[in-house]
């Protein structure tokens, strides 16, 4: 995944509108969201690229996440302006089992 993918795939179209969570076919899931009253850079609805986002509520906890965390129990917790490359490092490496492509690239988001 590239962050322009990520960025595509998190960009909204209406504020307070969430998009699905990421799921991953190992069971790990996290929100990642983008956009107006969100942590992120730029703080703007349906932008096509994204410096920082925001993460929320992963399955188990990251420790390359930790001084963005709001709390220490990150289960529990949103992670605000997590740079835009770090998330997608984290996705190729360590979660590269994420998706199905498939959906993925129909559009369809789970939640």
């Amino acid at each position: 995944m590239t962050k322009e993918q990520l960025s595509k795939r998190i960009s909204r179209t209406k504020t307070y509108q969430p998009v699905g969570r990421i799921n991953c076919k190992d069971g790990f899931h996290v929100s990642v969201q983008a956009g107006n009253g969100i942590y992120s850079d730029p703080r703007l609805d349906g932008q096509s690229q994204y410096a920082e986002v925001e993460l929320g509520f992963p399955s188990e906890q990251i420790p390359e996440l930790s001084e963005y965390a709001e709390k220490e129990d990150h289960k529990e917790t949103v992670f605000g302006y997590v740079p835009i490359d770090l998330v997608v490092d984290l996705i190729n490496k360590c979660f590269h089992t994420c998706f199905d492509d498939s959906a993925r690239l129909a559009g369809i988001h789970s939640y």
